[in-house]
Parts: structure tokens; sequence; C-alpha cells
């Protein structure tokens, strides 16, 4: 009887009790993410009311400060249009993506992987005060754009001259 008892215990009882602390552990490690989710959840809701709360004006201004996509055709003919009203015309519209600046950059740069970059190079052609007055406002534009580099031609009789302008924009990828 003793013998039935010890092998019964030792076939039923232990691995069944192993059964148990494996099904107990589980179930602390799924309580454990119940409980991740919940504060996420609360987390997710926080933010949804935060943002809710901001005006759709800002949003609207947020969204062309940093893009949710490089929108090249937009951006050119913004910039045709801001050259216009100086009296400027816009030529030889050029596009670099991040992807191909990515390669010629040095190593030491800091690339950030949610934001992408886009290069433009054109030309414009009118008086310098235009241009002065042109290069101002894309400084003061929502959109986020840095001038690189100016080069400029001055014709035989100064009344025209011709600017080469690389400017950066960006957005998010």
């Amino acid at each position: 009887m003793i013998l039935a008892s010890v092998g019964g215990f030792i076939i039923y009882i232990v691995p069944t009790y192993k059964d148990a602390q494996t099904i107990s552990q589980k179930k602390t490690e799924y309580l454990g993410l119940l409980d991740n989710a919940t504060k996420l959840e609360k987390q997710r809701n926080d933010l949804l009311l935060k943002y809710n709360s901001v005006e759709k004006s800002d949003i609207e201004r947020l969204e062309k400060m940093l893009p949710a996509n490089p929108d090249n055709v937009k951006l050119i003919l913004e910039i045709d249009a801001l050259a216009k009203t100086q009296g400027l015309s816009l030529q030889n519209v050029k596009i670099k993506s991040s992807e191909t600046d990515a390669k010629s950059k040095p190593a030491t740069t800091k690339v950030n992987a949610d934001i992408g970059t886009l290069t433009l190079e054109f030309t414009t052609v009118g008086p310098y005060p235009g241009y002065v007055k042109f290069v101002n406002i894309l400084e003061k534009n929502l959109r986020i754009m840095d001038v690189q580099k100016v080069t400029f031609l001055a014709p035989d009789d100064k009344t025209s001259y011709q600017y080469q302008t690389t400017v950066e924009t960006y957005w998010v990828k």
C-alpha cells in the first residue's frame, strides 16, 4: 500500500504539481502583460485628449512646417509663387532626395531616421533687391527650409541677375 502511494505520488502528483507551477507562472506573466496593456491604454487616451485639445489651425501649421511627405510639386509651386511676388522667375528646378544625399554626406553627420531631407536646386532671374526679399521670405516661411548655397551671375546690362540657389527642406518619413 505504501509503495502504491509513493508510486502514485511520483507518477501523478509530481507532474501535476509542476504543471500547476507552470500555469501559475504564466498567469503571473499574463497579469503583468494585462497591467502593461492597461497602462498603455490610459497613456494613449491621455495623449489622444491632448491631441484633440490642440486647435486645427495649429495642426495644419505643424503639417505645413514638417509635412508627412516631400510633396515636391506643391513645394516648387510655393517657391515659384514667392519668387513671382518679388518679380523673379523660377527656372531649372532640380530635386535630390534624402537617399541620394545620405551617400554623399560624411559619416560624422548625425542622421535622424524619422526625418527625410529634400534638396532643391533652382535658378531665379530678376533684380537684386527682389532676390534679397525672396530669400528673407524663404527664411520666414512656415515650411522649414535651409538655404545651403547661393551663386549668381551678373549680365552686362546689370538689370536681371541670375541666382543659382540650393535649398534643403525636411519631411516626416
